[in-house]
């Protein structure tokens, strides 16, 4: 009976591999990326809905849109085998993995290509990658590995192919940062506002709507690209916190940059008038990042 019921058990396996489980190989069996399907940038915001949902190409284009809150679209529409050559509006290409890369294999699914989305690169020659429509019209995520003398690749689900390359769209994500720019950078979570040159963090939504800004204006801009952005507003910027009143200057004395209580109204005037007062998030002039004159401003 014991013999029966291992044999039931190792047909079923053999004829029904694609069931949701995850293997010890880095490998997801097919089934569906929910939530992240249901939203904009899968269906009515992707022009590969209706018709080719499932199909890899509908789920690149959803990945490279919804990374960059759709500053950055694939501009090439037609089968994978296409893609690396088609996309024109993209940055680098090359045979380097990265996170957020299209992955480019013109010779699976019969020629036509497939193309996947790149989640993690490993130390090993090695790189994880979702996809769907390796298993028909469902979501995959398998660890894909190079042969370094032949340039192929290969993964749990598919054997040695040539890889085209990879389109890095985060190369083509703006740069320009300016002056009240709502920003962040493509793989971090963080959301700063761009006050006299210097990045200040929103906490909260909360505090996003009340300074008058919309999720719909975020830019998305490379990663590291804040790195060379200041903390500190540039000197006679006027600041003050969302719902409070009292306003302060940033100026610079003897090499200190503090800040200084405005008490007249000919002093708001010097610096550029009332509506030059930038407001920031509730709790912002707490932040260790800001020194205090203790002094009104003379």
């Amino acid at each position: 009976m014991r013999t029966m019921k291992a044999l039931v058990v190792f047909l079923f396996c053999l004829l029904f591999p694609f069931l949701g489980t995850v293997t010890a190989q880095g490998q997801t069996n097919g089934g569906e990326d929910t939530p992240r399907v249901n939203g904009h940038w899968f269906n009515a915001g992707n022009p590969f809905s209706p018709r080719f949902r499932g199909q890899c190409t509908w789920y690149v284009w959803g990945r490279c849109a919804e990374a960059s809150n759709g500053a950055w679209l694939p501009n090439y529409l037609g089968n994978a085998n296409g893609w690396y050559a088609g996309t024109t509006n993209g940055g680098a290409k090359n045979q380097t993995p990265a996170v957020g890369a299209i992955m480019c294999t013109p010779d699976l699914a019969r020629r036509t290509g497939h193309v996947s989305y790149v989640v993690q690169v490993n130390n090993d020659n090695s790189w994880v990658i979702e996809e769907y429509n390796v298993v028909p019209l469902k979501w995959t995520r398998q660890t894909i590995t190079r042969d370094l003398n032949t340039g192929k690749v290969r993964g749990p689900r598919y054997s040695w192919t040539r890889l085209q390359g990879f389109v890095h769209p985060q190369t083509a994500l703006p740069v320009s940062i300016n002056d009240g720019d709502f920003v962040k950078e493509r793989s971090r979570p963080e959301c700063y506002i761009i006050v006299g040159g210097a990045k200040i963090y929103v906490p909260s939504e909360t505090e996003l709507f009340g300074l008058g800004y919309l999720w719909s204006q975020l830019k998305i801009v490379p990663d590291g690209r804040l790195n060379s952005v200041p903390n500190i507003p540039r000197d006679g910027t006027m600041i003050k916190d969302r719902s409070a009143d009292p306003v302060w200057v940033v100026l610079t004395f003897y090499g200190e940059t503090r800040l200084w209580y405005v008490q007249h109204e000919y002093q708001v005037n010097r610096y550029g008038g009332w509506g030059s007062i930038r407001r920031l998030p509730d709790g912002s002039l707490r932040n260790r990042d800001f020194k205090y004159s203790g002094l009104p401003l003379p």
